[in-house]
């Protein structure tokens, strides 16, 4: 992850990691931190009330993937960015 970024600022952030991915605002490899924070975050806040695949803003599909499979991610990422770039035309 970002030097600059720790779990605390991502739980604070309001994005998923797949929109922060999609922003430049972190990189594939910042995964495993997202995953971390959401592991981390207390039971009452309401990143605890998401499902994981929700806080990472993949959908269960692509979740079950990527950890069948991690290095399926880049495509997922690409799957998203081409669905954005057709809802933004």
């Amino acid at each position: 992850m970002s030097e600059a970024r720790d779990n605390a600022a991502l739980i604070h952030e309001q994005r998923t990691y797949m929109e922060q991915l999609l922003c430049g605002d972190a990189l594939l490899e910042d995964i495993e931190d997202f995953v971390e924070a959401w592991h981390d975050a207390p039971d009452d806040s309401s990143i605890a009330a998401q499902s994981l695949e929700e806080f990472l803003g993949m959908t269960w599909d692509e979740y079950r993937l990527w950890v069948e499979r991690p290095e399926a991610l880049r495509f997922i990422a690409a799957a998203h960015r081409q669905k954005t770039r057709r809802s933004h035309t």
